[in-house]
């Protein structure tokens, strides 16, 4: 069992480095070769959404992470579309019967 919650958390782990590096807020992804760039988030992220934090709670988690950490404006980025797709596709992930 422990080798299927490990299994399942790396997958997600690998969704989630996705979801944000096609997001790429910072516009760096077609200068940056690594997938890395976004992965301070991950962790907190994952966190959050097994928290069952909501699409507000995970826009203002970004938005406070963003601006603190990487110093950026968002105001011409989409912090909660990202969000709120974050959480449908978590949620998705949860309703899926164990393999």
């Amino acid at each position: 069992m422990e080798h299927a919650v490990r299994a399942q958390l790396r997958f997600r782990t690998k969704v989630l480095r996705q979801m944000l590096n096609d997001w790429n807020y910072l516009g760096v992804g077609e200068l940056y070769a690594g997938d890395d760039e976004y992965d301070c988030l991950l962790g907190p992220l994952l966190t959050r959404l097994a928290a069952g934090a909501d699409a507000d709670d995970l826009a203002r988690f970004l938005r406070d992470r963003i601006e603190g950490h990487f110093g950026l404006d968002l105001t011409d980025v989409d912090v909660a579309d990202f969000a709120a797709r974050a959480v449908a596709w978590w949620q998705a992930e949860e309703s899926r019967p164990a393999a």
